[in-house]
């Protein structure tokens, strides 16, 4: 447990220092290369995007992002590892950055764009920090010797939408229930972790259970202007311990 506290709390550091350069970058374009805030305003989409790294990397002004072919743009956007709507991409990216915006004089546009590449490359390094060390958090769980023993049922519930109000149903249309287990960990120290599954766990209330291909997923939203992150665990099946499942 030591080891994925360590994990866990490196991947918010470098999440929050993801947060921190996203929004320098973003201020900093503001003043000067508005059309690259209005490109990359899509949902889901944003300046720590791969996309937007990508593209303001080849093209960090608005005069050398108005030059840039369909041909080029698509050409950034396959690189960069995007596989849908690329056209669509090229073609609105192009209608963007020929807009006309108010320009700063070209010898200080120019500074300016050298200072993006460098907020470019350092949020590019933050990101990629980010995401290793989420992939290193779940794996440390998966390989964590009581990950799949030491744990005792605390009650069933399922699990509601919070947006909606509904119950929580996985892809397949199956119900998703929530349960509470207690895990010890080496130093004898007991934590309650809540576990998803789809389906409704054949077990009771105290007894020793197993979370069959239990994982660890980092998340983080924001509300109200506050950063929060967590772990989330979710497993392919909760059965009494002793009895042989499939993942």
């Amino acid at each position: 447990m030591q080891a994925i506290a360590v994990l866990a709390r490196a991947q918010q550091d470098a999440v929050w220092n993801r947060g921190q350069l996203s929004n320098q970058l973003r201020s900093h374009l503001k003043q000067y290369f508005p059309a690259a805030l209005e490109a990359f305003q899509v949902r889901g989409i944003g300046l720590d995007s791969r996309e937007a790294r990508a593209v303001l990397a080849v093209a960090p002004d608005p005069t050398t992002a108005a030059k840039l072919t369909l041909a080029r743009l698509r050409s950034v956007l396959r690189a960069c590892g995007r596989q849908r709507s690329i056209d669509a991409w090229a073609t609105r990216l192009q209608a963007v950055f020929a807009g006309e915006y108010l320009h700063q004089l070209p010898l200080v546009e120019q500074a300016m764009g050298r200072q993006t590449l460098a907020l470019v490359l350092q949020l590019d390094a933050a990101c990629h920090a980010a995401d290793g060390l989420a992939e290193a958090v779940a794996e440390a769980f998966s390989q964590h010797p009581d990950a799949e023993i030491l744990a005792s049922s605390q009650g069933l519930a399922r699990s509601l939408n919070q947006d909606t109000g509904e119950i929580k149903t996985d892809k397949n249309g199956n119900t998703v229930y929530e349960i509470v287990l207690s895990v010890e960990d080496e130093f004898g120290r007991i934590e309650l972790v809540k576990v998803g599954t789809s389906g409704e766990p054949q077990v009771a209330a105290g007894q020793d259970v197993t979370p069959v291909g239990l994982v660890g997923y980092v998340w983080e939203m924001s509300r109200g202007g506050e950063a929060r992150w967590g772990i989330s665990y979710r497993a392919s099946s909760i059965v009494p311990a002793g009895v042989t499942a499939h993942a």
